[in-house]
């Protein structure tokens, strides 16, 4: 359970817990939660970033960390232990394991929001995401990293506003 005091409350072993906030003195919605491949609990809050409530050492990452944005609407756990986080324009993807974000701007001319917990991890590592456009669709089967690197053609520089003309591309 998450309140708009900074606290939270969680069963464990038929047992209420409650923990607070890593961000001290501070009061926010929570808008989503998500158990990883460890069983510490994730919480996406409305302007703090995510949290991980249950570890030894609560962890809050934030935009200056890495992510898109610290409105999270959505959360989920992927079968790779990835933390995927749902923002109003973009998410992102958080490995659990090294703590890289990623961040993936879905396909589409209108900006995106994601709707908060309108999430569902299926077989197969597909994530369906709910957004105010219809369902994002996420298969991980079709994760293809681009080992290529771009190619960099200079058509002119500028030193000193002295203009120079590149001859070979």
């Amino acid at each position: 359970m998450g309140t708009t005091t900074g606290e939270f409350a969680y069963l464990e072993n038929n047992e209420l817990r409650f923990v607070t906030s890593p961000i001290p003195n501070s009061a926010f919605a929570v808008q989503a939660f998500a158990q990883d491949a460890a069983g510490d609990i994730w919480v996406g809050t409305d302007g703090f970033g995510a949290m991980n409530i249950t570890a030894s050492s609560p962890i809050g990452i934030q935009k200056g960390d890495g992510l898109y944005s610290d409105f999270c609407y959505s959360l989920i756990c992927d079968s790779k232990n990835n933390l995927w986080i749902g923002h109003r324009g973009a998410m992102s993807r958080i490995n659990l394991a090294t703590f890289k974000i990623d961040v993936f701007h879905p396909d589409s001319e209108d900006e995106i929001a994601f709707i908060e917990n309108a999430v569902l991890a299926m077989s197969e590592g597909i994530i369906l995401f709910g957004t105010d456009k219809g369902i994002l669709r996420y298969d991980a089967s079709k994760d293809k990293i681009n080992s290529t690197e771009p190619l960099i053609n200079f058509d002119s520089i500028v030193i000193n506003d002295t203009f120079s003309i590149v001859t070979g591309k």
